[in-house]
């Protein structure tokens, strides 16, 4: 909901829950040629992205972004306990080219360090065949930060229904001695950013009809649907 009141975040892919996602600095130990072995996870630290989605109307991500429960029928639990319509997803709609735009203007030095990226979904046997091709040191030569952003967009093929593209920012300013933050706040105009709201599928007509006006009376101007995915549809069949 912070989106659409005009605050959002890039997170440190440190906090992706998935432990192969950003594999290469989170789950791949450098051996040398003097027999040590360096761990580089703490290089992950100036990269921050954020993830959308390609899919429009996924049952897998409307339920993986929002815990709404229909509570109707158990006692009249759905009246007494209205709050649980702040539990569902609400998906907003974008293109890149506005996405670019805008992170452009909020973050330092992004023309140079911002990527953006569909995420290559692989087998897991194939991660360190991609690792055999490749020297530590070549991430490490001067303007060579996309290789790293290129590996940031590889997922393993169990979380290929999320159909991801990545924008990937490197804080090149980060100060590796002192304390780091996991996200990068910023502030937006959901009016300017975004080109559409659509409300879970699993929402009440009056819980859908109460987050629109929530909505509508913060100031958004987009308009502002409910996802059909779960609507009963009537067919005709001959005799």
């Amino acid at each position: 909901m912070k989106i659409l009141l005009g605050k959002d975040r890039l997170a440190n892919p440190n906090t992706w829950p998935d432990p192969l996602d950003n594999f290469l600095l989170r789950q791949t130990q450098i051996n040398t040629s003097d027999g040590e072995v360096i761990d580089p996870t703490s290089l992950g630290n100036g990269w921050y992205a954020q993830c959308w989605s390609l899919q429009k109307n996924s049952a897998a991500m409307w339920h993986l972004y929002g815990t709404y429960k229909d509570l109707s029928g158990q006692g009249g639990l759905a009246t007494i306990n209205p709050q649980n319509y702040a539990q569902c997803s609400i998906q907003v709609s974008s293109t890149p080219r506005k996405i670019l735009d805008h992170f452009y203007g909020v973050l330092e030095n992004s023309k140079a360090n911002l990527f953006c990226g569909y995420v290559r979904y692989i087998e897991e046997y194939e991660f360190e065949n991609l690792l055999s091709r490749y020297k530590f040191a070549d991430f490490l030569f001067p303007g060579n930060q996309r290789l790293f952003a290129e590996f940031m967009c590889l997922k393993r093929m169990a979380f290929s229904h999320e159909q991801e593209v990545r924008f990937i920012y490197q804080d090149i300013n980060i100060d590796f001695s002192q304390p780091w933050s996991m996200y990068r706040e910023y502030d937006l105009n959901p009016n300017v950013l975004f080109n559409g709201v659509v409300l879970d599928p699993r929402l009440k007509n009056w819980e859908s009809e109460k987050i629109k006006n929530l909505l509508l009376t913060s100031g958004i101007m987009l308009n502002i649907q409910q996802s059909d995915l779960y609507e009963r549809k009537l067919f005709q069949m001959p005799f």
